[in-house]
């Protein structure tokens, strides 16, 4: 019995121990280098300055090299491409600093953000290269190391031990046998963003690039962020243009259309973006819903939704709820997209036909 027992034991252990490894903490220096350039190129994104001492340093360090021509660089593709937020997560990962150089990583450009479709990545590297080593960004990393491993264990202790991820594949109907890479970008602030790579002959791993912030005693509370973990990790599942790419433009149109100025204030000007986002949103109330959330929780995250002008939010969550009750006709949230286009053409439909009655 007692053999039994142990034997159980050590299982149970190892379980959680595979687990644990399966979400991976980090601070990246190939992120950090992408977002420090951002901010020293006056992307407001990435100027938030709620790091505390970090982005004081950040600043006093690289503060000489706003005229560097890397520095000229992004700004240009930032106007010529829109290359801002989640583009900039998305280069980010896809990079590599090694042995005094940037490189581009042996990736699958399909899984770059779009707005890098007609950027030159040989010359992009090259001004990089040249921020890289002008400013000795490996020195500033290196003097801060202290600081990122600090962070990066009290995110540990403090948030993976009731992190789901189990929910993700039993949720979304797909299991995906990589690590999560959760990734804190130190000069993010508010911006959190969820970009997928795909390396040459590997499978697909999500990450979620979030923000970091301190308090008035310059203390780190990565509390803060859980939310944006749960939210996050959604977007590695969604990606309606793959399935319907048709449908999606056309659904993510005609919602942009509904909700224009609230969320270009929010740097949505996409239809797909805003369609996979609202999916992304609706998701993590039913993740709220599965894990005990009270009642009063979940209804200020919908009203917190639909005051951001995710106006079909109910719509979206009792459509979720719908395909959790018909998991065995649903295997995928892949195979129930199909019907939340109906229900959201129908919401569409229903919103027109009420504008419309107004003005008649």
């Amino acid at each position: 019995m007692k053999k039994i027992f142990c034997t159980t034991f050590l299982l149970l252990l190892q379980l959680s121990l595979l687990a644990k490894e399966a979400i991976s903490i980090s601070v990246e220096e190939n992120v950090e280098l992408m977002n420090i350039l951002a901010r020293t190129s006056g992307f407001r994104e990435y100027n938030m300055d709620q790091g505390g001492q970090y982005c004081i340093d950040v600043d006093k360090w690289f503060g000489q090299y706003t005229n560097h021509p890397a520095v000229a660089y992004m700004q240009q593709l930032r106007k010529d491409y829109g290359i801002s937020y989640d583009a900039v997560a998305s280069m980010s990962i896809s990079l590599e600093c090694a042995h005094g150089k940037v490189s581009l990583l042996p990736i699958e450009k399909n899984l770059l953000d779009k707005r890098w479709e007609n950027v030159s990545l040989d010359t992009f590297l090259v001004k990089l290269n040249s921020f890289y080593n002008d400013t000795q960004f490996h020195d500033f990393y290196l003097r801060h190391m202290d600081l990122y491993n600090r962070t990066v264990d009290k995110f540990k202790k403090d948030i993976l031990a009731d992190f789901d991820k189990a929910w993700y594949d039993r949720f979304y109907g797909k299991k995906i046998k990589t690590t999560f890479h959760v990734i804190i970008g130190m000069t993010n602030g508010g911006g959190n963003y969820g970009p997928t790579r795909q390396l040459k002959g590997e499978q697909e791993e999500p990450f979620a690039v979030i923000g970091y912030a301190v308090n008035k005693e310059g203390e780190f509370n990565p509390a803060w962020f859980k939310p944006t973990l749960i939210h996050e990790f959604n977007h590695s599942f969604i990606n309606c243009s793959k399935l319907d790419s048709v449908k999606t433009r056309h659904i993510g149109h005609e919602l942009l259309n509904l909700s224009y100025r609230a969320m270009a204030n929010q740097a949505y000007t996409n239809g797909e973006t805003i369609l996979n986002e609202s999916i992304v949103r609706a998701a993590v109330i039913l993740y709220m819903m599965q894990h005990n959330a009270d009642k009063k929780a979940l209804a200020d995250e919908m009203r917190e939704q639909i005051q951001r002008d995710f106006k079909w939010m109910p719509e979206l969550v009792m459509a979720l709820r719908s395909y959790e009750r018909q998991r065995k006709q649903y295997k995928t949230l892949d195979d129930f997209v199909p019907k939340m286009f109906e229900i959201l053409q129908n919401y569409i439909d229903k919103e027109k036909s009420r504008i419309q009655q107004a003005l008649d």
